[in-house]
């Protein structure tokens, strides 16, 4: 599976984002909760343990 969680920045330039390879269908922009979250799924359906997830104020 290939994921980006890309930043407003990067989705609000299109051309950026095909120069850098990403399929167009997944220039979206996300929002820094849901790419924390889909961080968190995928290090834990890989296998990843961990005890504690840190963060920011936002």
């Amino acid at each position: 599976m290939n994921s980006y969680m890309l930043a407003e920045v990067w989705t609000d330039d299109k051309q950026r984002c095909l120069d850098a390879g990403i399929p167009e269908d997944k220039i979206i922009f996300k929002q820094k909760q849901e790419q924390a979250l889909e961080m968190i799924y995928r290090a834990k359906n890989n296998g990843i343990r961990y005890n504690w997830v840190g963060c920011d104020g936002l």
